[in-house]
């Protein structure tokens, strides 16, 4: 179980920074379509949370920004046929197999996604200069943006997920259960700092010196462990 406070920041975007692509449809800074779809159960996305939830408190757990949202239906045996052209093989796999018990419930889709201002300005400022280097091992040329917002293949989609905004980094604890084979377990707890150097904002290309991420563990039980 992770178990961790974090500071929660929410900025809003000039909608100038909400720059639409060369490609059809228009996509966003960071490669999302801006508009819904014709059905009308994906909205457009409009920058999205920008403020915190009213029952937000700084330093405590995230609270559900949707808490009041409810399932507009649910997907079950009898009505999967219904929606099959909308669900994966494994979502068709269990429902055959567990009919009485499994169920999808299926709520508004939200695009709540939002970024810090100045993660836009890096993307625009370095779009169509990232380049994948070392075999697949490494970014250059852009520092603390989305390096492709259009990916023209999986590595570089691969490279957008590793380099995804993160914020300035946390600390938490992390708890574990050791399980023997006769069902006993030992509780491990960690505690951790991690700095994600790529979006802090002191971070330049000249500086960066290729570092990602950087991180540091203390292990504070079982006694036996700890240090």
């Amino acid at each position: 179980m992770v178990k961790l406070k974090l500071l929660l920041l929410l900025v809003v975007l000039p909608l100038d920074l909400f720059a639409e692509t060369e490609q059809k449809p228009a996509l966003s800074f960071f490669g999302a379509e801006l508009a819904g779809n014709d059905e009308g159960s994906i909205p457009p996305w409009q920058g999205g949370i920008v403020r915190p939830p009213a029952n937000y408190k700084p330093g405590d757990w995230h609270p559900d920004p949707y808490i009041n949202d409810v399932p507009l239906f649910t997907i079950d045996q009898s009505n999967v046929g219904q929606y099959k052209d909308k669900l994966s093989a494994g979502h068709r796999a269990m429902l055959a197999r567990y009919p009485d018990s499994y169920r999808l419930r299926v709520f508004p889709s939200r695009r709540s996604v939002s970024y810090p201002p100045t993660i836009a300005e890096q993307t625009l400022k370095y779009r169509g200069k990232a380049r994948v280097v070392d075999d697949g091992a490494g970014i250059a040329g852009i520092v603390r943006g989305i390096p492709f917002p259009e990916p023209k293949n999986g590595e570089q989609a691969i490279w957008n997920m590793r380099l995804s905004y993160k914020g300035g980094g946390y600390r938490g604890y992390f708890t574990t259960a050791l399980t023997a084979k006769d069902g006993t377990y030992e509780l491990g707890v960690s505690a951790h700092e991690i700095e994600y150097m790529y979006g802090d904002p002191r971070s330049t290309l000249e500086n960066l010196n290729n570092i990602k991420t950087r991180a540091v563990m203390y292990t504070l039980r079982p006694a036996k462990n700890a240090g």
